[in-house]
């Protein structure tokens, strides 16, 4: 959620990469408020009209409507998983369909080896530092 408010919280509903944008100062900036929602405090909120943009959905929200101040945090999460792979939201297959980024951060945590450096983009994996991948684990674990 974005902010909190006596009135409820602020769901943007369509928190993805295109829609973070950097400031001169390398500050994110959430932009495209057209679907955000205020929702009453300590409720949820059920839609029959799905908004936002697939593969950040939150499961809940895509699968029965249920719109939580925690659907932005799982948006956000994916953003996160595509930043550390390097992989879009939605991945396409070689059989021609596609998988969630989710479904290959869960195979990669319940194989038999889940080195979290073979998660990283591997543009990026040598900059890495230790405590880096130690966050990115810890991460890991909570959604898991």
């Amino acid at each position: 959620h974005l902010h909190h408010f006596p009135e409820g919280a602020i769901v943007h509903r369509d928190i993805k990469p295109t829609n973070i944008l950097l400031n001169e100062s390398g500050q994110a900036k959430l932009s495209d408020f057209g679907v955000s929602k205020l929702i009453a405090p300590d409720f949820s909120h059920a839609s029959t009209e799905i908004k936002g943009t697939t593969g950040y959905l939150d499961p809940e929200y895509f699968t029965v409507g249920k719109l939580t101040d925690a659907s932005d945090v799982y948006s956000f999460g994916i953003v996160l998983l595509e930043l550390i792979s390097g992989q879009r939201a939605v991945i396409a297959t070689p059989s021609g369909g596609a998988e969630s980024i989710v479904y290959m951060a869960h195979v990669f945590m319940n194989g038999e080896d889940p080195d979290v450096r073979n998660l990283v983009d591997p543009r990026i994996a040598e900059t890495v530092e230790t405590r880096d991948l130690e966050s990115i684990k810890m991460v890991l674990d909570i959604a898991y």
